[in-house]
């Protein structure tokens, strides 16, 4: 996964007026990002998009040579129409008594063996191209034309367009002034435009998710002498805690500065949206009914 930095210039408020602008830097990486990998072993015929080239939802981002398996194709799907037929033949004896039960249950068998043959041989059959997720950019590439490559072998790394997220480390000395909604301006070295932005705690942002979710917890904060005290407490226990105390160490007194030697991002367009409309898009999978529901 590749990170890029921009600059991020802090302007105070009004009750911070006497003192100076602050400037720190930020960790900037995509929302939207996936190591592409084969789901067959097969030749590499063409690839459509290279490094830094930008494509759209559904297009083909890479194609195989994929002649053996739509043959292999065409004999399933022969041998599917086969058992079909023996088995609506079967069925008519069966009404007769011509056959026994038990010859029925075996084409019957071997009618849902050649259904499923075809099922799999279908589907590696669209696995010959690699579409495209979503609108986005190639990262890197791996492989390369008449390349043989196999199954689950790492092909290129894609980015989406979407939302990037942008961590900002700034000194612990920073904390006597900077509080919740304190109002920020993000500068992008490369296109010169500066964006408005808002700070929020932590607490604010866990409210937005279950909100966001539709789960209702009660969510209390915590003093950081009580935390000191938990973390001290649940590094004795035997399974792992839920607190550090290096966690409390990092959260209090730590002064974590991002090197200044980091490369700036480039020629990516930013497009800054809220926090409530980015959870909205991303925690969708956590919703009753989302990917990670529970199955009653």
């Amino acid at each position: 996964m590749k990170k890029f930095l921009i600059l991020i210039i802090l302007l105070l408020s009004p009750m911070f007026a006497l003192a100076e602008d602050r400037t720190a830097r930020a960790l900037v990486s995509a929302t939207e990002k996936v190591s592409i990998s084969s789901e067959i072993s097969a030749r590499v015929e063409k690839i459509n998009f290279l490094l830094g080239d930008a494509f759209k939802k559904g297009d083909v981002l890479i194609s195989f040579d994929c002649e053996l398996y739509k043959a292999q194709n065409e004999v399933i799907k022969a041998n599917y129409e086969t058992a079909k037929i023996q088995l609506e033949n079967d069925k008519k004896l069966l009404e007769m008594r011509s056959i026994g039960k038990l010859q029925y249950q075996l084409s019957v068998s071997a009618m849902n063996k050649a259904k499923a043959e075809l099922k799999i041989s279908t589907l590696n059959v669209k696995r010959c191209k690699v579409i495209a997720p979503y609108d986005g950019k190639v990262m890197d590439v791996y492989t390369s034309i008449f390349s043989t490559i196999q199954e689950r072998q790492n092909l290129m790394d894609i980015v989406g367009d979407g939302l990037l997220e942008a961590e900002i480390i700034v000194p612990s000395a920073w904390l006597k002034w900077l509080k919740t909604d304190h109002n920020v301006e993000i500068q992008i070295d490369e296109t010169g435009d500066t964006l408005k932005a808002k700070i929020i705690s932590f607490g604010d942002m866990v409210k937005s998710i279950l909100h966001t979710i539709n789960k209702k917890r009660f969510v209390v904060e915590m003093p950081m002498p009580i935390a000191k005290i938990q973390s001290a407490i649940t590094d004795l226990l035997p399974f792992p805690p839920i607190l550090t105390k290096d966690q409390c160490e990092i959260l209090s007194e730590a002064d974590n500065v991002v090197s200044n030697n980091h490369l700036t991002l480039k020629d990516l367009d930013i497009n800054p949206a809220d926090i409530e409309e980015a959870m909205k898009k991303w925690l969708w999978r956590y919703k009753d009914g989302g990917q990670f529901a529970k199955v009653q």
